[in-house]
């Protein structure tokens, strides 16, 4: 239909109508529904999405402030701890290198726990009670 006949004008703007109309129906009728469809379960993963990340934020947040808390306890008493055993040196009038070694084999002790194995080769422990017994 290149040009618009003036004799037959109306029936060529029928069919121009028609076939409009016919393509009208079926974009509206078979694609229009599919791709609604894909949009609205779009929406629902970003929904569910954006839920999960709320829920695994809310969840974060809590253990942080549990993790948060417990250290602090732990600080409070390690902190506690140290400051009674200082004072506790402090008090004496001698040093007792018994007692001192004890507690760094002690504390080298219960890091090592925590630590790695190659880390461990790589530190050398020697205290006085080491040396004092093995150069006899």
């Amino acid at each position: 239909m290149p040009q618009l006949d003036h004799i037959i004008i109306f029936t060529q703007i029928f069919w121009l109508f028609f076939s409009f109309l016919f393509l009208y129906i079926i974009l509206t009728h078979f694609f229009l529904p599919r791709f609604l469809q894909a949009l609205k379960s779009r929406s629902l993963v970003l929904e569910c999405n954006s839920n999960e990340n709320d829920e695994i934020n809310s969840i974060f947040l809590l253990n942080q402030t549990v993790l948060n808390n417990t250290l602090n306890e732990q600080l409070l008493i390690v902190k506690s701890t140290l400051f009674n055993n200082v004072t506790s040196f402090d008090n004496k009038n001698f040093l007792d290198l018994h007692l001192t070694d004890s507690l760094i084999l002690n504390s080298i002790f219960y890091t090592t726990l925590y630590c790695d194995n190659i880390i461990l080769e790589k530190i050398r422990i020697n205290s006085k009670i080491f040396n004092f017994i093995y150069r006899n």
